[in-house]
């Protein structure tokens, strides 16, 4: 396989821990009262399931996401 060298990989976490995370991130989007999350709400739960790693690095912003 050749990768192309100008574009970076992405996080390599394992499936039952991106499961875990997406269960949490997604798990009240259909709630009448659900609004999205605020950059330091996202940096707390990325650092909770152990999501570390430039992907996962967020730059502190007043927008939600």
């Amino acid at each position: 396989m050749v990768r192309d060298q100008r574009h970076a990989t992405g996080g390599r976490e394992a499936v039952d821990q991106i499961w875990r995370f997406a269960s949490q991130w997604y798990g009240r989007h259909a709630d009448l009262d659900w609004e999205k999350w605020s950059a330091q709400e996202a940096a707390e739960l990325f650092q909770r399931h152990s999501l570390s790693g430039p992907i996962w690095t967020l730059s502190q912003t007043q927008e939600r996401f």
